[in-house]
């Protein structure tokens, strides 16, 4: 989808969220959070740390949008903005 200058990709989850003081580690290498109702976390922690990084290097961001507990509908929206046109340069 474009927005105003940039390309959006989003994808939506209806798990049980991401707690908002987690929301900016999980952008960080090696990181991964239990959240409520999970016994284990599989992965190695480095997914949304690339996507972070490579968003960053083409003028873009990656960003997590997860309502706190309780306060609307569950799950988490993972966004990923990319300019429409390349940086100068």
């Amino acid at each position: 989808m474009r927005d105003a200058d940039d390309w959006v990709a989003s994808i939506q989850d209806d798990g049980p969220g991401i707690a908002p003081q987690d929301q900016l580690q999980i952008f960080q290498p090696f990181t991964r959070v239990n959240t409520a109702g999970s016994n284990e976390v599989g992965g190695a922690g480095l997914g949304l740390a690339f996507v972070r990084t490579v968003a960053e290097r083409l003028g873009g961001r990656a960003e997590v949008i997860s309502p706190p507990s309780g306060t609307g509908p569950a799950g988490s929206t993972f966004v990923l903005r990319l300019p429409a046109s390349p940086p100068p340069g």
